[in-house]
């Protein structure tokens, strides 16, 4: 896989994301104070596919990071740059998901908690990968700078 097919990819499944968070057949109430309690989120926070705690704000960070993977996917340095952007992003999002007293979802506005940070983390390793680990794309592409 290149880095461009890899901007490709997850730019569109953030947009994905991104869009199905504005869905209402595929968004659910939380069903008990239980999970509002484990996911640190607020009453109003819907469930995307009853695992996925959204909002508008974090379905709009959903959708710019994937048009942005989209329009990096053109190039071969614009990919290289939103892979490690993505990456330090990520590990951000990350950090900020496990933080104490409502920080970890910024009291409600941009939830991190639950399934979000499950594909944060998730995404961050890969993103490292391709942005600092994976460089054979650099030979074919010949950028001055990068190796």
């Amino acid at each position: 896989m290149t880095i461009r097919l890899f901007s490709f990819i997850v730019g569109l499944f953030y947009v994905a994301l991104g869009v199905a968070g504005f869905v209402p057949a595929l968004l659910a109430e939380p069903w008990s104070s239980t999970v509002w309690r484990n996911t640190g989120t607020t009453p109003d926070t819907k469930l995307l596919l009853r695992c996925l705690p959204v909002t508008p704000a974090s379905n709009l960070l959903h959708l710019a990071i994937g048009a942005a993977g989209i329009v990096a996917a053109l190039r071969f340095d614009w990919s290289h740059r939103y892979a490690r952007g993505l990456a330090i992003l990520m590990t951000l999002l990350v950090i900020n998901g496990v933080l104490p007293l409502g920080l970890n979802s910024y009291w409600g506005f941009l939830p991190l908690t639950g399934g979000v940070f499950a594909l944060h983390l998730i995404t961050a390793p890969i993103a490292f990968y391709f942005g600092y680990v994976y460089l054979f794309d650099v030979e074919a592409e010949r950028i001055p700078g990068l190796a």
